[in-house]
């Protein structure tokens, strides 16, 4: 109630400021369901940069390059709306060629080297991706050998399992049709055999996949998962 009150209260203020203007103040721009308004599409929503956070004028010590467009000069306000829109720049102040003149005089910049609408290049350093990355090389650091063996153990005792199921289902109806069908011997069922057999695949995969793991084992816990 108390946020609703106090952006409320921002727009009777912009509104009282330039109540002939359909925006607050030169920069901002409608948009509408076909891009920017005018181009042919209903106008559904707005948007503006803040001067607290972006501003019109060129910073001290900005590469020209930076703020022109297709070689022409683009306030950083009106340059960051365009790029967020993905629409041509289009200043919405009037004045870019005085403010450029004041900062940079007569200088040009050939279109080919603005990089006002240039795509933004890829994030060289990413401190929150870096502390994350940290994070999780800690935690998974953490694991423990024993813990390693453990899941290994798992993968080829449910790998065993299924085997030795299959085979052993599969084995036992083959053997029955044979001597039944083929031999005409009588057929008598061994359980405990027949449930020793699946259980005896398992652990015999369970050592073996142990055994070939080895070298795995003696890596970095960190590997062997990001390996996984």
């Amino acid at each position: 109630m108390v946020r609703e009150f106090r952006i409320g209260g921002v727009a009777a203020g912009f509104a009282q400021a330039s109540p002939e203007a359909l925006f607050p103040g030169a920069g901002g721009m409608p948009v509408s369901a076909g891009g920017v308004a005018g181009a042919g599409g209903v106008v559904v929503a707005g948007i503006a940069a803040s001067g607290a956070t972006v501003s019109p004028f060129f910073p001290d010590g900005v590469d020209p390059r930076v703020v022109s467009a297709d070689g022409r000069p683009a306030n950083p306000e009106d340059l960051l709306i365009a790029y967020a829109l993905g629409v041509p720049y289009t200043g919405q102040h009037g004045d870019d060629q005085k403010r450029w003149e004041q900062c940079f005089g007569d200088l040009a910049v050939d279109p080919a080297d603005s990089l006002g609408m240039a795509p933004a290049p890829p994030a060289g350093r990413q401190a929150q991706l870096d502390w994350a990355r940290g994070l999780c090389d800690a935690a998974m650091d953490a694991a423990t050998r024993r813990g390693v063996v453990a899941m290994f153990a798992v993968e080829f005792a449910l790998i065993g399992s299924v085997a030795g199921t299959v085979g052993t289902v599969g084995g036992a109806v083959l053997a029955w049709a044979v001597l039944t069908r083929g031999m005409q011997i009588a057929w008598t069922w061994r359980p405990l055999m027949l449930a020793g057999a699946p259980l005896a695949t398992v652990a015999l995969s369970v050592v073996a996949g142990i055994a070939a793991s080895a070298g795995a084992l003696r890596r970095r816990p960190i590997e062997v998962l990001r390996a996984e």
